[in-house]
């Protein structure tokens, strides 16, 4: 908004999208627990005809193969839920970053919860995680003081088939902590690119059912993997699926995942370090320490050589050529 201000020409979305803005700003001004009240009603209403849609199924969508079996089946109302839970997380997590009072410790529950949940639920029925456990390198996980509790976690993974299929195969080792670090970056990047490339082969999987189902085919009839995936992701998220997706498999090349993937995502994460070192405290504290607090660019260096040793170490699991 503040952007849109500066504006001299805008568009009739743009100036009402400004104007809804600037009369809510004057509302919080004016009488904020009005607004509050407002926020708190429209939230707990959405969420309940939400819960209302999925109990009802009405919303439920199943193809059968000719067999008998499942091949696709989702729930819009869930995917909408969803949607608004993954926002809602991301803004938590921003406003802890912020230093928002009572956020911090709001994540530690929170994420307390749902690991317990991952937990117990992985416990109980592991296949259902499988698809996603099997290309991740790291799993939600509880620690304690004592370490025979958290001694589930070993066999919570190998039910889970915990990094299966995934290029590296399990997490390296290191005696630096900058190593650690890079690592876990780079781990955490790796598994982005194997979601995206697992959700769009999945994406081709469904679209080619159909396709050739008889009560979807006319609807799909034609349509790409690339149109489908536009419709339901956002421009910066489909360019980053569709550049995954393109690339070849990492033990036959991982030069082309450090060059057209990787290195721009430690990139974008050393930039948020730049603007924001609490982003990831202890890595910018590691950088600092390498390069005697250097340069910007010594930092850069330091974090790009760092990481790029780790897509090499993770080649050599593999069984795949180091690069340069």
């Amino acid at each position: 908004m503040a952007k849109l201000r500066q504006q001299r020409k805008l568009s009739p979305e743009q100036r009402k999208s400004l104007a809804t803005h600037e009369a809510i700003e004057r509302q919080i001004e004016k009488d904020p627990k009005a607004v509050m009240r407002k926020a708190y009603e429209a939230i707990d209403r959405g969420t309940s005809l939400l819960l209302k849609l999925i109990r009802s199924g009405k919303l439920e969508h199943r193809y059968f193969c000719k067999g008998g079996t499942i091949f696709s089946e989702w729930d819009d109302a869930f995917k909408c839920l969803k949607s608004r839970l993954d926002y809602l997380n991301r803004q938590l997590v921003r406003l802890a970053d912020k230093g928002v009072p009572d956020a911090r410790s709001a994540v530690f529950y929170q994420a307390k919860m749902l690991t317990e949940a991952f937990i117990r639920l992985a416990q109980a029925e592991p296949n259902d995680f499988i698809n996603a456990a099997e290309s991740a390198l790291t799993m939600p996980s509880l620690r304690a003081r004592n370490p025979r509790y958290t001694a589930d976690a070993e066999a919570t993974g190998k039910a889970i088939h915990l990094a299966a299929k995934h290029p590296a195969g399990t997490m390296t080792e290191d005696k630096e902590r900058i190593g650690e670090m890079c690592g876990y970056l780079v781990a955490n990047i790796l598994d982005s690119i194997m979601y995206w490339r697992r959700h769009c082969e999945y994406e081709k999987e469904s679209l080619d059912h159909l396709q050739n189902f008889h009560e979807t085919a006319e609807t799909y009839r034609g349509m790409t993997v690339e149109e489908s995936l536009r419709r339901s992701l956002y421009p910066t998220k489909f360019e980053h699926a569709m550049t995954c997706a393109s690339l070849p498999e990492f033990r036959e090349n991982p030069k082309a995942w450090w060059k057209l993937r990787v290195k721009p995502m430690v990139r974008e994460e050393f930039n948020r370090l730049k603007k924001a070192p609490a982003h990831n405290a202890g890595l910018w504290a590691e950088l600092c320490k390498l390069t005697d607090n250097g340069t910007e660019g010594a930092k850069w260096k330091a974090l790009s050589d760092n990481c790029r040793n780790k897509v090499n170490q993770f080649a050599r699991r593999a069984g795949a050529k180091t690069f340069a």
